[in-house]
């Protein structure tokens, strides 16, 4: 006789071509803020319980290392890391994986190179993807990178951010589509219990 296994609810962090393209993305100052705030939700962040999926293709690039830092023994983190196929990988593929590790996937946390491309929508498990079944999903700008908006400088996210609003609204996912610019008001789940964003008191 099987048994029922219960499922435990679980926060999904989504690093959508985190690496980035180098010959695009030339914005140094911008990946080192992008890095920066990783490491904080991965390490100083009270969400100490993700599920992190990752797509990026080598061992040897920074984010690989930032990840298996993470699984070192020595720490408290609770996180477990997949390291996905791009393109190829389907939500109905990041079901199972939850699945067969016993979660339940509740809200999601997105964050990659391409705020308005493989963030939002061009990638078979993009925000509007999980937002359109009902997820909640928190796309946190300080951890994207602009690479395929022309401009400048500031012009450049200005017209990122503008272009993100619009297809927001144009998939009508407004209800389920935040988007986050402090850490401190990342929901996640803790012992099972999601926290609360009337709770969170914002750090100076």
């Amino acid at each position: 006789m099987k048994k029922n296994i219960i499922k435990k609810d679980k926060t999904l962090l989504l690093l959508i071509e985190f690496e980035g393209v180098p010959e695009a993305q030339a914005d140094n100052l911008l990946d080192e803020i992008r890095y920066s705030y990783l490491k904080r939700l991965l390490f100083e962040h009270p969400a100490t319980s993700l599920l992190i999926l990752s797509d990026h293709r080598r061992a040897n690039t920074r984010i690989a290392a930032i990840l298996d830092h993470l699984q070192d023994s020595r720490r408290t983190h609770t996180h477990s890391i997949v390291n996905i196929t791009p393109i190829k990988t389907t939500m109905e593929d990041i079901y199972s994986i939850a699945d067969v590790q016993g979660y339940n996937i509740q809200n999601v946390i997105v964050a990659g190179c391409n705020t308005t491309g493989c963030v939002f929508e061009s990638m078979p498990y993009s925000a509007v993807k999980w937002a359109q079944a009902g997820h909640f999903v928190q796309i946190v700008l300080p951890m994207c990178g602009d690479a395929d908006i022309h401009g400048i400088g500031p012009e450049k996210y200005i017209r990122s951010f503008a272009r993100l609003y619009k297809k927001i609204k144009k998939a009508n996912v407004f209800k389920n589509v935040e988007i986050v610019s402090e850490l401190h008001t990342v929901l996640h789940f803790n012992n099972g219990v999601q926290s609360n964003r009337f709770d969170i008191e914002p750090k100076i």
